[in-house]
């Protein structure tokens, strides 16, 4: 598990920040309409429970109970959700009626529902990004430690591929399994 921790906890160095603009919003109570899961939205869970057993969520509405540790400052698109405890994080990307998540957020317990994604980084993958010729949605090298160079400036997908490949090398795998949650709303817990 603490292996899968740090997994999640590299990755989130490279998974940042994207671009649309939104205000709060309350969690929004009703099943899924678009088709994906099973419509069905589970009690809310800490996100060192979701991390425990992140297959049993894949793909589900989900609500998610944590510490807003990190919000991107370039786009506000995404947030990191810890359970306070260790590495365990998750991101939050803004989507349905999350428009951005505003920077006074880090430091508050927020309720957020959406849709648990997942990703698998391995050689085919990286390979596709190569010719493609961009990394992943958002990826780029936004973190509370790091500084990105020039306005807005991301990584090409070489230096991310480069990136992924080490990280894959460094953890002695082959393949990353990254999840996510495709943010639909949230709510400040008092």
């Amino acid at each position: 598990m603490k292996k899968s921790g740090i997994f999640i906890w590299v990755l989130f160095l490279f998974f940042a920040c994207g671009g649309k603009k939104t205000d709060r919003t309350g969690a929004r109570e009703q099943a899924s309409a678009d088709g994906q899961g099973d419509g069905q939205i589970v009690a809310v869970i800490t996100v060192g429970e979701l991390l425990k057993e992140p297959e049993a969520y894949v793909d589900r509405e989900i609500k998610v109970e944590g510490l807003v540790t990190h919000v991107c400052k370039h786009s506000g698109q995404r947030l990191h959700l810890s359970s306070g405890q260790g590495a365990d994080r998750i991101r939050v990307e803004a989507g349905g009626d999350i428009k951005r998540f505003e920077r006074d957020l880090e430091g508050s317990e927020i309720v957020a529902t959406g849709i648990l994604r997942k990703q698998v980084i391995d050689e085919a993958y990286i390979e596709e990004m190569e010719r493609n010729g961009r990394g992943p949605k958002g990826m780029h090298a936004e973190d509370e430690n790091e500084t990105v160079e020039g306005e807005g400036a991301e990584p090409g997908a070489g230096e991310q591929a480069q990136n992924m490949r080490k990280m894959l090398k460094e953890q002695g795998t082959d393949r990353i399994v990254m999840y996510w949650l495709e943010g639909e709303s949230f709510e400040e817990k008092n």
